[in-house]
C-alpha cells in the first residue's frame, strides 16, 4: 500500500515559535517536545471531519477541481542527525471522488501545494516528501523505463 511521508522541520514563523515557547513553559517540557505537541494538535485539528468534510478535503477538492475525500493522516516523528522532527503520514496515495467513488492518484504537485500551505499557515518548515510502499516501487520503475527504452534503441 502506498503511503506518503511529509517531513517537516522547526517552527518557522512568529506565531508557531511563540506558541511552542508557551507550551514548553506551561508544561515544563523541552522545546522539541512542545513543538511536536503543537504539530500533533494542528494535524489532529485539520483532520477532524465534523460534517463529513475537513479542511484537507476542502484543500484537495480545490486542487483537483472536484469534491474529494483525502486519506487518513497522522502526526509522527522522524530522527535526523540525532534530533527528532515532526512528519505527516498520509495513509494512502490517492483521494476518493465523492460523487463517483473512484480513486484519483495524488500527484506530486498536490502534495507540494498542501505542504507549502501548511508551512505558510501553520508555521512548520516543510522539507520534503517521500513515497513509501508500492508507489515508491512504481515511481522507481517509471524512472527506469526511459532508460530501458533508450538502451533498447541504441542496441537495436
Amino acid at each position: 500500500m502506498a503511503k506518503i511521508n511529509l517531513y517537516f522541520g522547526n517552527p518557522c514563523n512568529d506565531w508557531a515559535q511563540e506558541t511552542v515557547t508557551e507550551i514548553a513553559l506551561n508544561n515544563d517540557i523541552s522545546m522539541r517536545e512542545a513543538a511536536f505537541m503543537l504539530f500533533q494538535k494542528l494535524v489532529e485539528t485539520i483532520a477532524i471531519k465534523p460534517e463529513g468534510q475537513n479542511s484537507l478535503d476542502t484543500h484537495f477538492s480545490w486542487f483537483f477541481d472536484k469534491s474529494v475525500s483525502v486519506p487518513k493522516i497522522a502526526a509522527r516523528s522522524y530522527l535526523k542527525k540525532g534530533s527528532t522532527y515532526p512528519m505527516i503520514v498520509m495513509s494512502k496515495g490517492y483521494v476518493v471522488d465523492k460523487n463517483t467513488f473512484s480513486q484519483i492518484p495524488i500527484k506530486d504537485g498536490a502534495i507540494l501545494d498542501f505542504a507549502k500551505r501548511f508551512e505558510e499557515e501553520l508555521g512548520f518548515e516543510f522539507l520534503e516528501f517521500k513515497w513509501t510502499g508500492r508507489q515508491k516501487w512504481l515511481n522507481l520503475k517509471q524512472t527506469e523505463l526511459p532508460l530501458l527504452q533508450t538502451n533498447m534503441l541504441t542496441n537495436f
